[in-house]
C-alpha cells in the first residue's frame, strides 16, 4: 500500500503505487496522496490533491495534527505526514507536543 513505502521514506514507490489507486471521494486518501506528491516532489500532482482536500475538509490545516492523535497514528507517521503536505502546499498548525 502506498502509506506503507510512504512511511519506509520509499517515496518513489508510494507515488507509484497511489498512482495507481482510483481516486476517492474522501479527505483521508486526499490527505494521504498530498503527502505522497508532496514528498515525492510532484507538484502539480500535489497541488490537486490540496485542493481536493480542501474542498471536503475546509479546515484541515487546522485540524491535521488532531485527526493524526485522534486515529493514534505514531509519531514518526505524524512527522512524515506533516512534511509531506507542507511540502504539497498546507501550512499545518502544529500544537504544543506535536
Amino acid at each position: 500500500p502506498p502509506l506503507g513505502f510512504f512511511r519506509r521514506g520509499d517515496f518513489e514507490r508510494a507515488l507509484q503505487t497511489i498512482q495507481r489507486v482510483a481516486d476517492r471521494p474522501n479527505f483521508v486518501y486526499w490527505a494521504i496522496a498530498a503527502a505522497i506528491f508532496g514528498k515525492a516532489g510532484a507538484r502539480a500532482k500535489a497541488e490537486v490533491a490540496r485542493v481536493e482536500l480542501l474542498k471536503l475538509y475546509p479546515d484541515f490545516s487546522q485540524s491535521a495534527v488532531d485527526e493524526m492523535r485522534r486515529r493514534s497514528i505514531a509519531p514518526d507517521l505524524v512527522a512524515a505526514l506533516v512534511e509531506g503536505w507542507e511540502m504539497a502546499g498546507l501550512n499545518i498548525v502544529r500544537r504544543p507536543n506535536s
